[in-house]
C-alpha cells in the first residue's frame, strides 16, 4: 500500500487547492506555458469562457508584467493535458479580474467549485450594464422585423386565397362538362 502511495505522490505531484508558483515562459490564446516545480505546463484558466481575445491579451499583459504568479488546481479539476487553473499574478485574482472588466464569463455554475460564489458575484455585476446595452442594440437592429413579418404573412394567405379562388372556378367551369359528358 506504501507503495502504490509512493507512486501515485510520484505521478502527480500537483495537489488539488494548493497555491503554486510558477514562472511565466508563454502566453497565448487559451493557453499559458508556465514552469512549476521544474515541470513546463500549459495552463488555461478554470471555469472562464472568453468573450473575445481581448481578454486573453489583458491576461498575458497581466502576467508578463506581474512580479509574481501563482496557480490553484480546483478540486474537481483533472490533471491532464492543459490544466485548467484559478490564476493570481501580484495577488490578483485573474480569473475574477475578467469577470469584473467584461472579457470573460464563468461557463459552469457549480458550488463545489473553491471560488464560484467570487467569480459568480464578479460576472453578475457586469451582467446589469451587459443586459442594457444588449436590449438597447435589439431595438437598434431590428426595427423593421414585424411589419416585414406581416407583409409577408399577408402574401401568403393572399396566395392561399387565389389558389382556393382558382381551383373553386375551375371546378365550376368544368366540373359540369365532365359531369356531362358521363351522362350520355
Amino acid at each position: 500500500m506504501k507503495t502504490l502511495c509512493m507512486i501515485i505522490t510520484a505521478l502527480f505531484p500537483f495537489l488539488h487547492e494548493t497555491k503554486y508558483e510558477a514562472k511565466v515562459t508563454g502566453c497565448d490564446v487559451d493557453k499559458i506555458i508556465v514552469i512549476s516545480e521544474k515541470t513546463n505546463m500549459e495552463l488555461s484558466l478554470f471555469n472562464t469562457q472568453m468573450l473575445s481575445d481581448e481578454g486573453w491579451n489583458y491576461v498575458c499583459d497581466t502576467i508578463n508584467q506581474a512580479e509574481s504568479v501563482s496557480f490553484e488546481i480546483d478540486a474537481t479539476s483533472q490533471i491532464k493535458g492543459i490544466i485548467p487553473v484559478y490564476l493570481f499574478a501580484d495577488d490578483v485574482f485573474i480569473n475574477e479580474a475578467l469577470m469584473k472588466k467584461g472579457y470573460a464569463y464563468p461557463v459552469i455554475r457549480n458550488p463545489k467549485y473553491k471560488y464560484e460564489k467570487q467569480l459568480e458575484e464578479a460576472y453578475d455585476s457586469t451582467q446589469v450594464f451587459h443586459e442594457q446595452t444588449t436590449q438597447e442594440e435589439d431595438k437598434k437592429r431590428y426595427p423593421l422585423q414585424g411589419p416585414i413579418f406581416l407583409i409577408f404573412m399577408l402574401m401568403i394567405w393572399l396566395v392561399i386565397f387565389v389558389f382556393f379562388l382558382k381551383k373553386r372556378t375551375f371546378h365550376k367551369k368544368y366540373g359540369k362538362i365532365n359531369s356531362g359528358k358521363e351522362a350520355q
